[in-house]
């Protein structure tokens, strides 16, 4: 099962970010919040359906949701919002019915979107290294979870976009490279 959802999730999130490299390689224009949501209702949405026993129903869809923190470190809350989540059940989130942190997404997203605005503060060597240091630790501790780390370089000529996958605390890096 485990597999199966692996590969339906891959396909899926692999698809949109083709679909979505091909809009944003025209006339768009935004930020990370609109990309993000963009991807999300605009390309991942529709790999949802009801015959689908793995991606349900869009509302298994979350942007900027809770998720247990890896408590890594003494200084951190129990719980983080995260991007994009895409969860195992429609309306599920991270808290239990007696209100405990114990459910695990199907998938975290996160993302990083360099602008003509935001590149004078952006430093594209580095500003992954937080997300990809929690992903592999947030995979590792829930080796049923899978991360992806995104990044869109937004300006002109060419615009690119970029996804490293997680799973089980290994990163692939260049997992998907889009760019034109």
């Amino acid at each position: 099962m485990k597999e199966r959802a692996n590969a339906e999730l891959d396909h899926a999130v692999r698809e949109a970010l083709i679909e979505l490299h091909q809009r944003v390689c025209s006339d768009w224009s935004g930020r990370e919040r609109e990309l993000v949501s963009l991807f999300a209702f605009g390309y991942l949405a529709t790999f949802f359906s009801a015959d689908n026993a793995i991606l349900k129903a869009q509302a298994q869809i979350g942007i900027e949701v809770a998720v247990k923190q890896t408590g890594h470190l003494e200084s951190m809350k129990t719980q983080v919002c995260k991007d994009l989540v895409v969860w195992r059940e429609p309306a599920m989130t991270a808290w239990d019915g007696q209100w405990q942190l114990n459910r695990t997404p199907l998938c975290v997203m996160q993302w990083k979107c360099i602008t003509p605005l935001t590149v004078a503060r952006v430093n594209k060597k580095t500003v992954l290294a937080p997300d990809v240091d929690w992903l592999k630790k947030f995979t590792e501790q829930n080796n049923d979870c899978i991360g992806f780390s995104v990044l869109a370089d937004l300006r002109p000529n060419p615009r690119c976009i970029a996804c490293d996958r997680f799973e089980s605390g290994t990163q692939a890096e260049d997992w998907l490279v889009l760019s034109g």
